[in-house]
């Protein structure tokens, strides 16, 4: 990490749950030369069991000014961030996400995977994330169950569980939507299941500078299925003109 000047953009890239920062290989790599990047987890410090507290920690090790993607629970973080610090945030992606809370079929299978967790069932928690992040199409390939299954090892049982609770207890963000000013790019997958296109479509009808964008033949992990139209997508973003 180098410190901030003018000239600098930094980036903030917050991967989902079970992620860890090989999630956005493709993008840091597409990015790198635009911007000074750092990567967030949530979950990552002991003690750490809401939005706010990852947002705290994120705005206490990111200088200045940035802008910020997350994925997923990501995503849930970087609101909270524009809602603690809204002049910090320069830039706002969100992808495979949603500004509401869980359905009671959303919250079951989060309890579920915690209680699988707890058991210490993580190679039974890997098969399930499969289904669920990645396009059909995709499910049996060896390199895309590869990088699910290292990502959920990396992770481990503890980190998952603290993450579990940050999502489980995060504020309904749909009545702040409108408050947020920066540039705001979203990007969801034409199938993915957890953060839905309709969930996206309310979003970029709430927040005043969003502009949506849908990938085809994509699922959940859209960094990962379709790196090289994300990684675009996010140049664009970055290099997009400062909010007045």
């Amino acid at each position: 990490m180098t410190r901030q000047d003018s000239t600098t953009t930094h980036v903030v890239l917050v991967g989902g749950q079970l992620c860890t920062p090989r999630f956005w290989d493709e993008q840091r790599a597409g990015l790198a030369p635009r911007a000074e990047l750092h990567d967030f987890c949530p979950g990552e410090a002991p003690g750490e069991r809401s939005v706010a507290d990852a947002a705290r920690r994120l705005l206490a090790t990111v200088p200045g000014r940035f802008a910020i993607a997350g994925h997923a629970l990501g995503g849930f973080v970087a609101l909270e961030v524009v809602r603690q610090a809204p002049d910090r945030v320069s830039h706002l992606a969100l992808l495979g996400t949603n500004a509401e809370p869980d359905a009671p079929a959303a919250y079951a299978r989060r309890m579920a995977y915690k209680r699988m967790a707890e058991a210490g069932q993580l190679e039974e928690l890997i098969a399930e994330r499969y289904a669920a992040v990645l396009h059909p199409a995709l499910v049996g390939e060896p390199r895309y169950r590869a990088i699910v299954a290292t990502m959920v090892r990396a992770t481990g049982a503890e980190r998952f569980l603290r993450q579990q609770d940050i999502v489980l207890g995060r504020p309904d963000s749909r009545p702040g939507l409108g408050a947020i000013r920066c540039p705001c790019t979203l990007i969801v997958g034409r199938e993915d299941r957890l953060g839905t296109v309709a969930q996206h479509e309310e979003m970029a009808r709430g927040i005043p500078q969003a502009q949506l964008h849908v990938i085809e033949g994509c699922g959940h992990f859209s960094p990962v299925e379709k790196p090289a139209e994300v990684t675009a997508l996010l140049r664009e973003w970055v290099t997009g003109g400062d909010p007045a």
